[in-house]
């Protein structure tokens, strides 16, 4: 699992002053087709993160986070190799100390010491494009939409997975700090 902080950036590149590493600082907004092509500015690479799981199948490589003045967009690339059942997932804080210190299946979270926890998830399944959005409610994983193959529109299934999420489900506006993690 990949972790990172960076800004919703506002739609008309206003300078947010905030102490940010160099990386996350040279982030542009951009609208991205959600089509499985990697169309993210090179400027938007918060991690190239390849090589560093024990199977290289199902490894993430480079991530990518941006957004317009309507949705956060979140990229990388991905194998399943010869895997079955590949779930990819994203979990986004949106600033609170509340959040969930497991996923909505029990397993502990990697952000259960942090400060701030996950306030939604967003996953697919590789093997049926199964798709579904989930919002901490203050005690339990609740879902954000209708899950269902393809519910999100997420596309995951030739090696570069993208989405697009509504800011305003999130409830942030460009400017907002978000924490996102993807596995």
């Amino acid at each position: 699992m990949r972790t990172t902080r960076t800004p919703v950036h506002a739609a008309l590149l206003a300078v947010i002053a905030l102490a940010l590493p160099a990386a996350l600082a040279a982030q542009v907004p951009q609208t991205i087709a959600v089509d499985g092509v990697n169309d993210f500015n090179p400027a938007n690479l918060l991690d190239a993160d390849g090589g560093d799981t024990q199977f290289s199948q199902i490894d993430i490589g480079d991530l990518y986070v941006t957004n317009d003045a309507v949705k956060l967009y979140v990229g990388f690339e991905h194998e399943n190799g010869n895997f079955g059942s590949v779930q990819l997932g994203i979990a986004v804080d949106v600033g609170t100390a509340a959040g969930g210190t497991l996923d909505p299946w029990g397993r502990q979270l990697e952000w259960s010491l942090a400060a701030n926890k996950p306030d939604f998830m967003f996953y697919v399944n590789l093997d049926n494009n199964w798709q579904g959005g989930l919002y901490w409610n203050g005690t339990a994983w609740a879902n954000l939409s209708t899950p269902g193959t393809g519910a999100l529109g997420w596309i995951a299934g030739n090696g570069f997975a993208e989405i697009g999420v509504l800011l305003a489900s999130l409830g942030v506006a460009p400017g907002a700090n978000i924490n996102v993690a993807a596995w």
